[in-house]
């Protein structure tokens, strides 16, 4: 028989995080806080505010929140929680939902799903205006397992990622966007997504990132399906599980 007092145990599928794209608002009296979301559990959520104003200011508050899931085109999920962690800097703000609605549990669960589903494969995204590069690369990703989209400008890859449900693991862009115009996309696309692999496409290797983040356009050797696989082998390095229990959020939604 449990002694009175103690602590249940813990269910682990709340701590199950999934990186779900959305919106949120906060309020805290007459002041409403926007922001994207991070990831979610049916425990709680991490968001990054559009402005990061006294956000250290929520630490221990309980706010009532506004969530809709871009994937979703059902109503809005109004929920409550109690702030954990708000950082200035980062704009990252961390809640602790309170009980939630089986629909809200529901939907987190068919979140996970598609997730696991989508990561089963990695999914790039190239960007390059001069078809026959293109569709070359894109050969030699699909032939090594990937899901691809190819698109010619930087308003179709927007594009596509607003309307993606889930992030891709890799962008690679090409120099023939122009190179100009690709340099400011590759940072844009850093900042947008932080958590996918960044390649370039060009000719000259200068001031690029380290290997397994550049593709030459040149093919003297017909070894593009090589370099390509060095890209694959590097992104599989750095991917991380996102659908897996987190430790920080273990501990703070105990």
């Amino acid at each position: 028989m449990k002694a009175s007092g103690a602590t249940p145990p813990r269910e682990m599928r709340r701590t199950v995080r999934v990186r779900s794209k959305g919106s949120i608002q906060l309020h805290r009296g007459a002041r409403a806080i926007r922001g994207r979301v991070v990831d979610l559990a049916t425990g709680g959520l991490c968001l990054h505010a559009d402005i990061g104003t006294d956000l250290g200011d929520l630490v221990g508050q309980r706010v009532p929140i506004v969530l809709r899931l871009d994937a979703s085109s059902a109503v809005p999920f109004v929920l409550r929680g109690r702030v954990l962690r708000a950082t200035t800097t980062t704009r990252l703000v961390a809640i602790q939902l309170d009980d939630v609605p089986a629909s809200f549990e529901a939907c987190v669960r068919d979140e996970v799903a598609a997730a696991r589903t989508y990561d089963a494969a990695p999914h790039v995204i190239i960007v390059d205006a001069a078809c026959e590069t293109r569709e070359l690369i894109a050969h030699a990703f699909r032939t090594g397992g990937c899901q691809v989209v190819e698109v010619s400008t930087p308003w179709q890859a927007i594009d596509e990622l607003d309307h993606g449900r889930f992030e891709p693991g890799v962008i690679a862009i090409a120099d023939t966007v122009p190179e100009a115009i690709a340099n400011d996309l590759r940072a844009f696309m850093r900042r947008e997504y932080p958590e996918a692999h960044m390649v370039a496409i060009g000719t000259s290797a200068h001031n690029r990132d380290p290997a397994g983040s550049w593709i030459s356009t040149r093919d003297p050797k017909g070894d593009v399906a090589i370099r390509v696989g060095r890209v694959i082998t590097a992104h599989a390095g750095r991917h991380r599980a996102r659908c897996a229990p987190d430790p920080k959020w273990r501990l703070a939604w105990k």
